[in-house]
């Protein structure tokens, strides 16, 4: 079975292949905290709805965790750009 971490650093490695020159990784951490942060409110906000007692907590807990899970994947993505931009050097 294919971890889905293996598939971020593939895809990362790929991305960072394909785009010429260097990547801001920086930048892509910082969209992923972002994203993370904007899902995990929306789904909070969603399960808020259907459980109002708890709801703001709900919402806070879930932008949190979005938050923390896309900033683990990206780490995957961005270590896999470092190999892709060294295979582009590679290739040059």
């Amino acid at each position: 079975m294919v971890s889905i971490e293996l598939v971020a650093f593939a895809i990362g490695v790929i991305y960072g292949f394909v785009n010429p020159g260097k990547e801001d990784r920086l930048n892509i951490l910082k969209k992923a905290l972002i994203i993370g942060i904007v899902v995990g409110l929306l789904i909070g906000l969603v399960v808020a709805f259907f459980v109002p007692v708890v709801g703001i907590l709900v919402a806070g807990v879930g932008a949190l965790s979005f938050a923390l899970v896309a900033l683990y994947f990206t780490i995957f993505f961005v270590i896999g750009t470092f190999i892709g931009d060294a295979l582009e050097r590679i290739r040059k």
